[in-house]
């Protein structure tokens, strides 16, 4: 039997989830909830059906995924989405090599926020995802 030893999440922490709540990404895209354990404080996490509007709202990878554009029209140019472990970032489409919204962290999750955080800044994220104050 191996012992291995995987740091990777399930879903956002809570400080990247306040984050991306800051950023005025709506609680009901979640598909998780980070519940404080009763017993001993611990975060526990569960899909967000099981747990009605209970917990803080977090996102899996793959449902961040879902609400990023998958592609971005820019400088006359369309730029794809490549999420890689500890990346973030959109490529030029075509020949060339060239890419926008980058972002390295030691934790993918962190660097997926930090690209949403550019999305949503500079106008890219579908607004429908967010809070009406940052629709206007």
């Amino acid at each position: 039997m191996n012992d291995y030893d995987f740091k990777s999440s399930i879903c956002t922490s809570i400080g990247q989830s306040e984050k991306l709540m800051a950023l005025g990404l709506k609680s009901d895209t979640a598909d998780m909830r980070i519940v404080k354990d009763r017993a001993n404080d611990d975060p526990v996490m569960f899909p967000a059906e099981r747990c009605d509007d209970h917990g803080i709202p977090a996102w899996t990878l793959g449902r961040l995924m879902e609400l990023m554009p998958y592609s971005i029209e820019m400088h006359h140019a369309i730029w794809r989405l490549q999420i890689s472990r500890g990346l973030a970032r959109y490529a030029m489409v075509g020949k060339e090599k060239s890419y926008i919204g980058v972002f390295y962290r030691p934790n993918t999750y962190d660097a997926v926020v930090d690209c949403m955080e550019w999305l949503i800044k500079d106008g890219h994220f579908e607004t429908e995802y967010l809070e009406t104050i940052h629709n206007a």
